[in-house]
């Protein structure tokens, strides 16, 4: 069985383990053995015995008890960065995970896995900006972006403009626009500035509908065709089926 718990040094005496399923091949460093996982946090003082529970059972959720861990232990310490990214600390560091074989016997290993933590300065949004946009109003991409200037700057929630963004264009036949975030710091004040530079792309549009294959029923191949009508030459929206087969021709802009 693996045994996996969290803690920070002032909690280390108040550990809570969480049960894994059991691999008989897992592999904490290149040694077939059942393990015993400690993560201790250094220097993490600004997250919560609910931060830190919160990402001890994301590792239960994913953690793949055949895996490696060094492998493992890296893409750990990476979801502890942005659990403090989505708290406003931006420019948190953490650091390569320290392994240790603390025992060992023939049943069990027990390691210690240490994650130091520079968590620096959190930090609020001042505003949101956009460059290369000509397809839509700026207030109207901005509403998209689920965060307000003065909140602290969650990087979720930046990424989850992001993907509204892509969908926004995507419905309206720019299927191959981009938006690029960048950040500007103002280390006085603690405000970031977001800027999202937009490449729209082509806007596309449904071109012809081309029938290809024996019909499965006499006159099948004429109905599509008419159905189709109604989409030839209207913007191309992103995902209309994963099967279709019609071309797409970018618009002069």
């Amino acid at each position: 069985m693996l045994l996996l718990c969290a803690s920070s040094l002032a909690q280390a005496g108040r550990q809570a383990a969480l049960k894994v399923q059991a691999c008989d091949k897992w592999l904490p460093d290149s040694t077939n053995d059942v393990t015993v996982v400690n993560f201790t946090f250094r220097h993490a003082t600004k997250l919560s015995l609910g931060d830190k529970k919160k990402i001890t059972q994301e590792i239960k959720r994913n953690k793949d008890p055949c895996g490696n861990l060094k492998e493992d232990v890296d893409e750990i310490a990476e979801r502890v960065r942005q659990t403090y990214m989505e708290r406003g600390y931006f420019k948190a560091l953490v650091s390569d995970p320290e392994i240790t074989v603390l025992g060992q016997n023939t049943k069990q290993s027990l390691i210690n896995v240490i994650i130091s933590v520079e968590e620096g300065r959190q930090y609020r949004l001042q505003d949101i900006s956009f460059t290369g946009v000509t397809a839509f109003p700026v207030a109207d991409l901005r509403t998209q972006f689920p965060i307000d200037a003065g909140d602290i700057f969650n990087t979720d929630k930046v990424r989850m403009g992001l993907e509204n963004l892509r969908r926004v264009y995507g419905a309206s036949g720019f299927i191959n626009s981009i938006p690029v975030p960048d950040t500007k710091i103002d280390e006085a004040t603690g405000l970031i500035s977001l800027v999202i530079a937009v490449d729209e792309g082509g806007l596309f549009h449904y071109g012809k509908l081309i029938v290809n294959g024996v019909e499965s029923q006499p006159g099948a191949r004429e109905k599509l065709l008419k159905a189709w009508q109604a989409y030839q030459g209207t913007p191309t929206m992103a995902r209309l089926s994963k099967n279709s087969c019609a071309t797409s021709t970018p618009a002069p802009m």
